[in-house]
């Protein structure tokens, strides 16, 4: 998000910093560093950084996956959400996540949806798995949050 500085100054911070004090989850992607997601992108994180002001903690969560990619952890569970009998990855064309997931529901006869159009088949899949894998930095938010605040 391009000007996250004035984002969070705006949004949250003056709406909610002084009744708590936050942890700041700063989520982007390590294979595009140019888009406005990342922390390069014309210093706007480093400026977040400089303005945020008294926060608990900012933690870094690159990811290196895309989300289909991450979705794809629980290939049984896509498979099942689209009505495939059994499983077969050999349907899995493309260098990318995205790309896969496309093939796969294409195969299938179905359209494979982004975004909130998404949400039924998210909510079908083995979270746990998806966050025992590692492919996302997971683990390190569930223990964040089950520490005491």
């Amino acid at each position: 998000m391009p000007k996250t500085s004035k984002w969070f100054e705006e949004e949250c911070a003056k709406k909610y910093l002084k009744r708590s004090l936050w942890r700041v989850f700063l989520c982007y992607d390590t294979d595009a560093y140019k888009y406005e997601v990342s922390p390069y992108y014309e210093g706007d994180w480093k400026d977040l950084r400089e303005k945020i002001g008294k926060v608990k903690e900012i933690v870094d969560l690159a990811a290196a996956a895309d989300i289909e990619d991450v979705l794809l952890v629980d290939f049984e569970g896509v498979c099942k959400y689209i009505g495939a009998g059994k499983p077969d990855r050999d349907l899995l064309k493309g260098r990318k996540g995205s790309s896969k997931m496309k093939a796969l529901f294409r195969a299938y006869g179905k359209t494979y949806h982004k975004g909130e159009r998404a949400q039924s088949l998210i909510e079908s899949l083995d979270l746990q798995k998806i966050i025992d894998s590692d492919i996302l930095p997971l683990k390190q938010i569930e223990a964040i949050f089950q520490e005491k605040m």
